[in-house]
């Protein structure tokens, strides 16, 4: 099963915007681009190739806490018993998922429809934000 583990805070998938003549426009064209490159070594590591049969995906998207949570205002300091224990602000899991399956189509599977099961959860670490992206064909 390969794992993918992307460094950095996990994206969501934006909205289309538009322009004043109503053509639609991806805003994260530029942050598709740099996410894609940092799959890359993990892609050839694994030599990774689109498939076309079905898709089993396990994502785990952590986030570090902001200061806060910690006493002090200092990171090394104890949480405040007051910090919440699960990541119930923006962006929300739904999204994360979608941005997910739209940079890796083409890359680990041809078309994200072919994508039958998905289990996922967003977290605090304690350490550096970062993606975890395990996939499995099935059948």
């Amino acid at each position: 099963m390969p794992r993918l583990v992307i460094m950095g805070e996990p994206i969501a998938q934006a909205r289309p915007r538009f322009t004043k003549r109503g053509r639609p426009y991806s805003p994260q064209r530029a942050k598709k681009v740099a996410w894609i490159q940092n799959t890359q070594p993990s892609v050839e590591k694994f030599k990774i190739k689109p498939t076309t049969r079905p898709v089993s995906l396990n994502l785990i998207f952590t986030f570090s806490r902001p200061k806060s949570h910690y006493r002090g205002g200092r990171k090394n300091n104890p949480l405040k018993y007051t910090a919440p224990d699960e990541h119930i602000v923006k962006p929300d899991l739904s999204n994360l998922i979608k941005w997910v399956e739209d940079c890796l189509e083409s890359i680990a599977w041809a078309n994200d429809k072919t994508i039958v099961r998905i289990r996922a959860r967003k977290e605090y670490t304690k350490g550096d934000s970062f993606t975890l992206i395990e996939y499995q064909e099935l059948y």
